[in-house]
């Protein structure tokens, strides 16, 4: 498996050079790929959600538990769902869910330095307007 934030193997670059696609998206590509368990993966071949790049990034963020927990109302749903929130939605407010808080610093936990510091560079900037 390929550490999104530390590619010792070059495969980033070489997927850069190759595809002409940037870095950060080959970086979300491969946390997608490996961030979310196989059998959720299967499952959402067949859906919508499959094409959904935030949702499937969000996902990506989640415990094997929760995942776990996803796919259980993807299969238990009656109707075609589109897309995540969807899904997530029907089950009502009994699914205890990863706060947008708890998302940020799993995420934060998986960068590399370096984009920390572009992210802090970032806020900074941002703050100032």
């Amino acid at each position: 498996m390929i550490n999104p934030t530390d590619d010792d193997s070059g495969f980033i670059a070489d997927t850069v050079r190759a595809t002409g696609m940037s870095p950060a998206t080959i970086r979300r590509s491969l946390r997608i790929g490996n961030g979310i368990i196989p059998e959720l993966l299967d499952s959402l071949a067949d859906t919508p959600i499959r094409n959904r790049e935030a949702d499937l990034l969000y996902l990506s963020f989640m415990t094997p538990s929760e995942q776990l927990e996803v796919l259980r109302l993807l299969r238990e749903a009656l109707s075609a769902r589109t897309t995540l929130s969807d899904v997530l939605d029907a089950a009502g407010p009994a699914t205890p869910l990863p706060t947008q808080l708890q998302l940020m610093q799993r995420i934060w936990r998986h960068t590399s330095e370096t984009e920390r510091q572009e992210f802090l560079s970032w806020l900074a900037r941002e703050e100032g307007h």
